[in-house]
């Protein structure tokens, strides 16, 4: 884990360090979470582990789901004689 360096002060989080601990460690997973890509044991594990300090998390934005490039079928005969990609994007 990568540690980035913030004004963080104790005070804003009951003044336990602790707490303070719990509460950025679990709000950078959930910001950072991407479904169907991250893991949720390493959220839930997190969260069964420090959720009696946690008292109050910041989310701003949450992350969309990855949209994956997907083979198009019914495009594979002209593309192919143009010598074009047969790709597409859908949601999965």
């Amino acid at each position: 884990m990568s540690w980035i360096l913030y004004k963080v002060s104790v005070t804003d989080h009951g003044g336990s360090w602790k707490r303070m601990y719990f509460e950025r460690r679990l709000w950078r997973l959930v910001e950072n979470f991407v479904p169907r890509l991250s893991d949720p044991d390493q959220l839930v594990r997190m969260a069964a582990l420090g959720g009696k300090f946690v008292r109050r998390l910041e989310i701003s934005e949450l992350m969309p789901p990855i949209v994956r490039l997907a083979k198009d079928p019914t495009r594979a005969d002209d593309d192919a004689q143009e010598g074009k990609s047969n790709t597409a994007l859908t949601r999965t």
